[in-house]
């Protein structure tokens, strides 16, 4: 892959990483039941959030 790819990836990492270090945001591990909106994943049937 080459860098000018994934230069983007690198730039946005290093700019969380430096606002979770001056603790400008905090990132929580948010369990897969609590999560009610994930982009990544497919709908869900609406008994699952009832």
């Amino acid at each position: 892959m080459l860098h000018s790819h994934v230069k983007h990836v690198d730039i946005k990492y290093h700019f969380l990483r430096e606002r979770v270090a001056s603790k400008e945001i905090e990132v929580r591990y948010i369990n897969t039941r609590d999560n009610v909106a994930d982009l990544f994943t497919k709908a869900l049937p609406l008994p699952r959030f009832s």
